[in-house]
C-alpha cells in the first residue's frame, strides 16, 4: 500500500506537508502555503485545513530524487548555510529545548545549517529546485504538529484519516508535542504503538501530563494506520511491514 501510495504521486520525491511554516525567514514571501490569488478567508481556511509546509521529518523518494535533494541543498550560495533566494534578514528561530545546554534566539539568524530550512530552501529554488510533490492531502504522510484529535476521523475501515480531506495516510509522524498520540493511544490501546523516545526528547517534546513509555534511543513514533491486527512476532502487521521497506 504505501508503495502503490507514493506512485500516485508521479514524482520522485514526497515531501510530507504540516500546518505550521518553520523556520519563518524574517522578510522572505511564503513559497508554499496557498495561491496568493485566493481571498484572505480562503487562504486563511486551506491553511487549516490542508499541510503546504514541507517537513523534513518524513521524505519518500527514488534515489534519483533524493539525489537531486542532496544536490539542490548543495546549490545554496552560502552552503552550509541555508537561506531563501534574495532573502538577507534570516530566520527568527524557536527556543531549542532539546539543546544541552538550553538554546534561546532572541535576535534573527543568518547562517542557519538546519535540516528543514535547508531542504526548504532547495524546494524553493527558482533554478535547481528537484521535482517534488508535497503531500499537502496527507495521503500517504500525515504530520501532526499544530493538530488536534478533532483533525482526525476514523475511516470505514477503522484506519486514522485526515478528516479535512477523508485520506488515510500510511505513515503518522508525530512531530513535536505528542497529546494528539497521547489521545490515539487511549483509543488504540498501548500494545498498538512503539516509541523510541530518548528522555531528553521526553522532557522537551512531551506536554507534563502525557504519560508514555520512553526508551533509551531517540528516534520517533511509528504507529500503525491499519486497524490493529497482531503479527506473528506480536508486532502490528502494518508496523511489520513498514520496518520491511
Amino acid at each position: 500500500e504505501f508503495r502503490s501510495q507514493f506512485a500516485k504521486f508521479n514524482s520522485p520525491l514526497v515531501i510530507g506537508g504540516e500546518r505550521k511554516w518553520y523556520p519563518i525567514p524574517r522578510r522572505a514571501i511564503d513559497p508554499f502555503g496557498p495561491p496568493a490569488h485566493l481571498s484572505w478567508k480562503r487562504r486563511y481556511t486551506l491553511r487549516h485545513s490542508r499541510q503546504y509546509y514541507p517537513n523534513s521529518g518524513l521524505i519518500v523518494g527514488t534515489s534519483a530524487g533524493m539525489e537531486a535533494l542532496a544536490g539542490a541543498i548543495e546549490q545554496n550560495p552560502r552552503f552550509p548555510c541555508c537561506a531563501l533566494e534574495g532573502d538577507t534578514a534570516g530566520y527568527q528561530l524557536d527556543s531549542c529545548a532539546s539543546c544541552r545546554p538550553y538554546r534561546h534566539f532572541p535576535k534573527p539568524v543568518s547562517c542557519v545549517v538546519e535540516d528543514q530550512a535547508c531542504m526548504q530552501v532547495a524546494l524553493a529554488s527558482r533554478r535547481h529546485a528537484p521535482q517534488h510533490v508535497v503531500d499537502i492531502n496527507s495521503s500517504l504522510i500525515l504530520n501532526l504538529h499544530m493538530l488536534a484529535p478533532s483533525d482526525l476521523a476514523r475511516s470505514s475501515d477503522g484506519r486514522i484519516a485526515f478528516r479535512h480531506t477523508g485520506k488515510v495516510p500510511c505513515v503518522l509522524h508525530s512531530n513535536g508535542f505528542k497529546s494528539v498520540i497521547a489521545s490515539l493511544e487511549k483509543q488504540y490501546g498501548p500494545d498498538t504503538f512503539t516509541w523510541a523516545v530518548s528522555p531528553e526528547m521526553r522532557r522537551s517534546h512531551l506536554n507534563p501530563r502525557d504519560e508514555l513509555p520512553a526508551f533509551k534511543r531517540a528516534g520517533a513514533l511509528l504507529l500503525p494506520t491499519a486497524s490493529p491486527r497482531r503479527a506473528k512476532e506480536g508486532r502490528p502487521k502494518a508496523l511489520a511491514a513498514a520496518r520491511s521497506l
